[in-house]
């Protein structure tokens, strides 16, 4: 990595459901490029977001409760685990997944399919890591 960000803000988990998904080597890559993300010569503001909920009427059933199970139980868990090995405060978590409707998806609204946000989901979520920014000192309103 030569990037020199600012800021950088880390969201990896929804597409990570999979047959062959594990948790263990989930939780260690997470940690790692979190760390090496961290770590750059700039030294980045680190924000971790949790990614959105997936509903019980996503799609087709193969697999579904499997996929429910990591995408709203474990994922969610391990995301947090890893912000709070790296000190990661909840000033610098975007929790995502609680706020979008957590295990139950009480916001349908957001989610043109039950998984993926709609216009009014990304909306949302754009307003939601623009008042974290905001409140962490990197971005200033002018009149």
């Amino acid at each position: 990595m030569e990037s020199t960000p600012d800021v950088a803000i880390m969201m990896i988990g929804t597409n990570d459901n999979q047959e062959w998904w594990n948790p263990e080597i989930f939780e260690r890559d997470y940690l790692e490029l979190a760390s090496r993300i961290k770590n750059l010569t700039s030294k980045p503001d680190l924000f971790i977001m949790t990614s959105p909920p997936m509903s019980p009427t996503y799609g087709n059933k193969t697999h579904l409760s499997q996929k429910l199970h990591i995408v709203n139980e474990l994922i969610p868990s391990l995301v947090q685990k890893v912000a709070n090995q790296l000190n990661v405060d909840s000033a610098h978590t975007i929790d995502l997944f609680n706020i979008m409707g957590g295990q139950n998806q009480r916001n349908e609204e957001l989610f043109c399919d039950g998984l993926h946000m709609n216009l009014a989901g990304n909306t949302y979520a754009a307003s939601q890591i623009f008042l974290k920014l905001r409140d962490a000192g990197h971005i200033e309103l002018t009149k």
